[in-house]
């Protein structure tokens, strides 16, 4: 490998794991009320340089709106998650993907909005095959938002590693895994979810999480197929290096 094939990868690399660190971020909203540091620290948008297309949407707009006014005090977020993601009353928006996509025929009667359906089986296939697995202990469906924003966490995390290790083929298989699961999963039914979210929501900060959602998913999209085909040209250059 030659010297400006070392940068690249040492590029690559970096921007696979402050994506990860996104998915990560965005997987623990869905998961669990947010903490203080974790509410402050995607206040800050600091880490979010490589992301630059997200900076002037309606997402971080909110965001910045709830911040302006954001003393510390964490209480109204906290019941807000539980209103929005727990307690299926009034303002739920339903987190699996089985419900958005999924349909029964039961009798003369076409059903929706139910959980376990085929969308549940083929995340739990794509899981399998890209190395993973939803730990025993989690309380979770596995076609729950925050496990599967988690598995594209962790899938940038085998890319970053397959980069550092100067393994380009790898890195590069992981990157269409990666697409793939964006484009047959998450961008099939998350735009919904983030759509119901901000709409539920009452406060800026949820609604910005909802916006943001989905913006980062259709930005990550769009630059995987713009630069799979260049790191693909950098496999190839690398191997002949």
């Amino acid at each position: 490998m030659t010297s400006n094939g070392n940068g690249h990868a040492s590029a690559i690399a970096s921007l696979a794991e402050g994506r990860g660190g996104v998915y990560r971020a965005l997987a623990t909203l869905y998961f669990e009320p947010p903490s203080a540091e974790l509410v402050c620290g995607l206040l800050s948008l600091s880490n979010w340089s490589e992301m630059a297309e997200l900076l002037d949407g309606p997402a971080v707009a909110c965001l910045r709106r709830y911040a302006s006014r954001f003393r510390g005090d964490i209480s109204d977020l906290q019941q807000e998650f539980q209103d929005l993601f727990l307690v299926p009353l009034g303002r739920y928006v339903t987190p699996y993907e089985s419900v958005y996509r999924d349909e029964r025929i039961v009798g003369e009667l076409r059903l929706r909005g139910l959980l376990m359906g085929p969308s549940t089986l083929a995340v739990i296939s794509e899981y399998r095959d890209g190395g993973a697995h939803v730990p025993s202990d989690c309380a979770q469906l596995p076609d729950h938002i925050g496990v599967e924003l988690s598995f594209m966490a962790f899938l940038c995390g085998r890319e970053q590693e397959a980069w550092q290790e100067g393994d380009p083929t790898r890195a590069q298989q992981t990157l269409e895994r990666e697409q793939h699961f964006l484009e047959g999963h998450l961008l099939q039914w998350v735009p919904a979810l983030s759509r119901r979210t901000a709409e539920n929501a009452t406060s800026d900060f949820y609604r910005g999480i909802g916006l943001l959602t989905e913006e980062f998913i259709r930005a990550d999209a769009a630059m995987l197929v713009r630069v799979c085909g260049e790191r693909r040209c950098f496999t190839s250059a690398t191997l002949t290096a």
